[in-house]
């Protein structure tokens, strides 16, 4: 396991790691869709379905602002990889705390107990404010 710095980790680093990785998850929902078109053609574009076009269909999606696609970046790129580097089921677990699944769920889908699947996203939050959160 690494190293952690001097730096002494408090509750408050922890639970604003935590909020980091669901802000990053709400980020990542907002993200436009990507549009691939399958040929490109001269034709304009149509609408193909009716309810594409009614005004109340669904609710409009707001864009994510550069600093909160910064802020994805670095937890997805920064992170992430680190704590990959651990231990492979740590950036799955605290990704799917991010968005919103128990640790029952997410003990499920690891095979594990839920106080494991909690033990393990503790260290792993823990991991990345002794690195990346100094104050």
């Amino acid at each position: 396991m690494p190293q952690a710095s001097e730096y002494q980790v408090t509750a408050e680093d922890m639970a604003y790691v935590v909020a980091r990785v669901a802000d990053a998850v709400r980020t990542c929902r907002h993200m436009p869709a990507e549009l691939v078109r399958a040929k490109m053609t001269s034709w304009p574009d149509f609408v193909k379905d009716y309810w594409r076009e009614l005004p109340d269909a669904l609710p409009p999606r707001v864009a994510p602002t550069p600093q909160q696609i910064t802020r994805m970046d670095e937890v997805i790129l920064h992170w992430l990889p680190y704590l990959a580097r651990v231990d492979s089921a740590y950036p799955r677990i605290v990704w799917a705390h991010g968005k919103g699944y128990g640790f029952r769920r997410i003990a499920a889908v690891l095979k594990c107990s839920k106080s494991t699947a909690h033990t393990h996203h503790l260290n792993a939050v823990y991991l990345v404010a002794a690195r990346y959160v100094k104050k």
